[in-house]
């Protein structure tokens, strides 16, 4: 404070000398003297540094920390189905059990078969339940109301229906087999080169009482027996080997009647033939040459072709100059026939001539038989 007193006094006393020197020079006869020299004029104190005034010391407070961003808002959870509740074994639930069993003809199991169990209607419960038998011949109706049921059996090989009753107890599983009625059938036969036993493979197909069911046959000396086989239609299939290490096979379709016992052979030799010529025939003749299975007795006699139908083996007819040829044949026995047929008027009934002759057929033969028709 005192320095800034001490500079403003100085200042005002110059500026009264130098009015009053401003006034007498513009008084009238006034003659400025001469300049005096310049006198030193001492500078001016420099004024005293002035220490400046510390700022307050302001508390500086830490800057806050940049907010955290706000977390992303979690998308909204979709309503999800409740899941089922998981179903009760049916035997475990209400009154109830189960029934089981299995369907055979015999021994034999027989599938596809349909079993429907009706409960009493004293249960409240008539609705009625169904299943099939699997290949095994197995059923199960795992629901069925406690109490009496009759289970009602359908299947092809029968007229109708069966029934069975049974009873059947709450969370318990009652057995009830099924046995169909009727009788099996049976095949046998020999597999063979030459009427030597060779080891097979049989395979038989069965198709009957709208099911398919099969079973294999194996044999180390040809022989072989397929039983308790249901009645229908059969595929049958025959794998041998002849020569050894060539493997060949035959197959066969045929008919098999409830109970019956049917005789199949099979050859895997090599194919023989049977030809020659037929004299006697004329050219309006109808002529036949059949070969049959095994032998005749001497004398035999034969009417029409229809009648050894069953013993047929192969058939042929000859040709314009009377040859004929029966090719493929198995090596055996056979009874070669030779039939003519002849119409002796119009609309009379035909006449046949025969003639016949027995023959013994190897592997590869190729046997030479002629024949003469006498009327």
């Amino acid at each position: 404070m005192r320095s800034k007193f001490q500079l403003t006094a100085a200042g005002g006393f110059l500026v009264c000398v130098g009015a009053f020197v401003l006034y007498l020079s513009m008084a009238p006869g006034y003659v400025a003297p001469p300049d005096p020299p310049a006198a030193a004029v001492a500078p001016a104190p420099e004024p005293a540094p002035v220490s400046p005034t510390p700022a307050p010391v302001v508390e500086q407070s830490p800057e806050p920390a940049p907010p955290e961003p706000a977390p992303a808002p979690e998308p909204e959870a979709q309503p999800q189905p409740e899941p089922a509740p998981p179903q009760p074994e049916p035997e475990s639930i209400g009154d109830y059990g189960s029934v089981d069993g299995v369907v055979t003809r015999v021994t034999v199991p027989v599938p596809r078969v349909k079993i429907t169990a009706a409960p009493d209607a004293a249960s409240g419960d008539v609705t009625g339940l169904a299943t099939v038998t699997d290949n095994r011949g197995k059923f199960k109706l795992p629901r069925v109301p406690v109490g009496r049921a009759t289970l009602h059996i359908t299947n092809m090989g029968f007229p109708g229906e069966l029934l069975q009753e049974v009873l059947v107890a709450k969370n318990e599983t009652v057995t009830a087999d099924i046995k169909l009625p009727g009788e099996t059938a049976t095949v046998e036969g020999l597999i063979h080169a030459g009427g030597v036993g060779l080891p097979a493979s049989v395979e038989i197909t069965m198709h009957g009482e709208g099911m398919e069911q099969s079973k294999v046959v194996n044999t180390s000396d040809g022989h072989y027996v397929a039983d308790n086989l249901l009645p229908g239609v059969i595929d049958l299939i025959a794998t041998a080997e002849n020569p050894p290490g060539e493997r060949k096979v035959k197959t066969d379709s045929f008919s098999l009647q409830p109970g019956e016992f049917l005789q199949k052979d099979y050859s895997f030799s090599a194919p023989a033939f049977v030809s020659g010529s037929i004299a006697g025939i004329e050219q309006d003749e109808r002529t036949y040459v059949i070969a049959l299975y095994g032998a005749v007795e001497a004398g035999a006699t034969f009417g029409t072709p229809e009648e050894v139908a069953d013993r047929l083996a192969k058939m042929t007819g000859p040709d314009r100059a009377g040859n004929y040829r029966l090719e493929n044949l198995d090596p055996g026995t056979y009874t070669v026939v030779v039939f003519s047929m002849r119409i002796p008027e119009e609309g009379a009934a035909p006449v046949y001539q025969s003639a016949y002759k027995v023959v013994d057929v190897a592997d590869e033969a190729d046997v030479n038989l002629d024949f003469t028709i006498k009327w």
